[in-house]
């Protein structure tokens, strides 16, 4: 066709010959689409059009036979693409095609996409536009009459086919204008829930509890149980959408996993199967090692006493092992028998925390006790199951002890040690340097902590508690009065011995001019005593010629000197002279004087004649000095003081 005017133009050649209703461009492109049969059927969109416009125009009256026109092209050959048939071409009868799109439950759905395919002729197909938010949709263009199959193309978010895939619909008289129901259901997946170990990633037996939370409803489901062995997959598929597993009940031995996992169902997965983790439940031990400290002093008459509180105890070491096989619910051994698990040492509370342990039953046993502290070996079963499992060990100090054994000298021959003497005795316990308890009051050197006597078998125990570690000595008091005070400072465990005080008598015998005298015997007797002979003295002496008489070695005390035998010559003097040694080496001095015994008169001369009176009066004087000679002579020879 040339350019330029229009020409109105009438076919009459083929059996498609028509004439049409107005006049066509001159430079237009005509184009015919005809069926199998030859009749013209659809024109069509060809490729080569121009960017940016629909090249297809529609020439001709509302009923009648339609042509199209390609407006712009310049002159020359086209490839024939066919592209997508668009609208009837000859004057044939139309109707239309809609869809309702609704969800199983009846719901509108929009965004459904479909195609509606000629039946006869499959490779025309015509576009449907997307239903809209109240799930209808339609064709924007009339469809000739004849079988359509419509098929959905492209599916709401979430949803797919719902049995049914494809829909025939047929436009006749009829039915100019069909309305298709189509129904979608949500796609939807199997969801298996798998209990795992969170360490091992081993399965965990025992049942476990979980809800399904809907994320778009915010609702939860039942709850859902594992089987015995950890394997759940539940009865009824997952709608498409977003969910969280939420973990309600944790298998036995584990920790309620409370961090929610998050999944999806898209329906492109058959299965979602979801590996539920969880860590082992695991416990700790909390041990407190408490004894007694030295916390103060106290004071009372020059004694003093320390004083201990239970307070917690530091650098106490403990050993944890296993006192059994221990699994988890995986099946996973965790430790053996016997094997250490941990090592504890205590802190300056008395404290000490495990790391975390495995369920079960361990054995915790001091290893190392602190400073001054005896070890506690015993073992203590604990059963750790979760959270702290607190034991409390309780230490007994170390303590001194301080004893002593005494032993007194005895003297047989004096009766000295052998009346009780030795419970005369105290002994003191005294610290050796300078004490400082937790509160800063003190025991002093040298200061007093108790006394306390000896048994009569000279044991001696005190019942003072010190410090460990403190330094004390041991010292005499008191002594009894026949023995020498010691001041010696004595270790706990040694022997302590006291010697007799001893002292001197010493004398001289003379008369009473002062001429000492020989041959006088002295004896030393016990002051009780009340028959004084040589049988009943302790001790006898005979002076020499000095007149000196002497006895060492007296035991403290009072004793009686008395004169058993007086010089020849001399009257036996019957005075008992009491002496005391009162302090070691001293010596007691004393005299013993005796009368000589008088001599007979010499006898008188004859009388005179006349000198009567005279005579009688010496031979009265001579009578009486004999008699008195008589009477004592026999007295003395009775006491034993004059020899026959």
């Amino acid at each position: 066709m040339k350019s330029g005017g229009a020409r109105k133009i009438a076919f009459t050649q083929g059996t498609n010959s028509f004439t049409p209703a107005e006049e066509i461009p001159i430079g237009s492109l005509i184009i015919f689409k005809h069926k199998t049969t030859g009749e013209i059927a659809h024109l069509a969109l060809y490729a080569g059009y121009y960017a940016g416009k629909h090249f297809v125009t529609h020439v001709g009256n509302e009923r009648g036979p339609e042509i199209s026109t390609v407006e712009g092209m310049s002159k020359g050959s086209y490839p024939e693409v066919v592209t997508q048939v668009v609208v009837p071409v000859v004057g044939e009868p139309v109707g239309t095609i809609s869809v309702y799109k609704t969800d199983e439950n009846g719901k509108p759905l929009a965004g459904a996409k479909f195609k509606a395919t000629m039946a006869d002729h499959p490779e025309y197909s015509f576009l449907i536009d997307p239903t809209d938010e109240n799930g209808n949709a339609k064709m924007n263009m009339g469809l000739p009459y004849g079988k359509y199959i419509l098929t959905e193309i492209e599916f709401p978010e979430g949803y797919t086919y719902s049995g049914q895939k494809e829909y025939t619909v047929e436009i006749c008289d009829e039915t100019q204008f069909v309305t298709l129901r189509a129904v979608n259901r949500l796609k939807s997946s199997k969801l298996t829930v798998i209990k795992v170990d969170s360490e091992t990633g081993q399965t965990v037996k025992g049942v476990t509890g979980f809800k399904i939370k809907n994320l778009k409803t915010d609702t939860e489901s039942e709850t859902y149980y594992t089987d015995e062995n950890g394997f759940l997959t539940l009865p009824d598929e997952i709608t498409y959408g977003d969910y969280e597993l939420i973990e309600v009940i944790p298998p036995n031995g584990y920790v309620l996993n409370t961090t929610p996992i998050s999944f999806s169902i898209d329906g492109n997965t058959p299965e979602v199967v979801i590996r539920l983790s969880d860590r082992p439940k695991k416990g700790k031990i909390s041990v407190l090692k408490r004894g007694e400290m030295f916390s103060s002093v106290t004071e009372e008459d020059g004694i003093y006493t320390p004083v201990y509180s239970e307070k917690g105890l530091k650098g106490a070491e403990f050993e944890v092992t296993a006192a059994e096989d221990i699994y988890t619910a995986d099946g996973t051994l965790r430790i053996s028998k016997g094997a250490s698990a941990d090592t504890l040492v205590t802190d300056e509370s008395g404290k000490a925390v495990s790391k975390e342990l495995y369920p079960g039953k361990y054995l915790l046993r001091e290893i190392s006790a602190p400073e001054g502290y005896i070890l506690n070996a015993e073992p203590r079963e604990i059963t750790v199951v979760s959270g702290i499992t607190s034991a409390e060990i309780f230490n007994e100090r170390k303590k001194q002890e301080f004893k002593l054994k005494k032993e007194l000298e005895t003297d047989q021959k004096f009766g000295i040690g052998f009346n009780g003497e030795i419970l005369n005795i105290r002994f003191g316990l005294f610290s050796k340097t300078e004490l400082t308890a937790l509160d800063g009051s003190i025991i002093p050197a040298d200061g007093l902590i108790e006394s306390a006597s000896p048994d009569e078998d000279g044991f001696l125990s005190f019942t003072a508690d010190m410090p460990y570690n403190a330094e004390c000595y041991i010292k005499e008091l008191e002594t009894d009065g026949h023995y020498i005070l010691s001041d010696e400072q004595y270790l706990s465990g040694d022997t302590a011995e006291n010697k007799i005080i001893r002292g001197s008598i010493e004398g001289l015998k003379t008369d009473p001019n002062g001429r000492v005298l020989k041959g006088a015997v002295i004896g030393l007797f016990y002051p009780f005593e009340t028959e004084f002979s040589k049988d009943t003295a302790l001790e006898t002496f005979e002076t020499d010629e000095t007149g000196r008489f002497s006895f060492e070695n007296v035991p403290y005390g009072e004793w009686i000197i008395r004169e058993l035998k007086a010089p020849d010559g001399y009257i036996l003097s019957e005075e008992n002279y009491a002496v005391t040694v009162k302090e070691n080496g001293e010596t007691v001095k004393f005299n013993i004087k005796n009368s000589k015994i008088p001599e007979p008169p010499s006898a008188p001369e004859s009388p005179k004649t006349g000198d009567t009176a005279n005579l009688l009066i010496p031979s009265a004087v001579l009578f009486t000095a004999l008699a008195v000679i008589i009477f004592l002579s026999k007295k003395l020879k009775k006491r034993g003081y004059i020899n026959e």
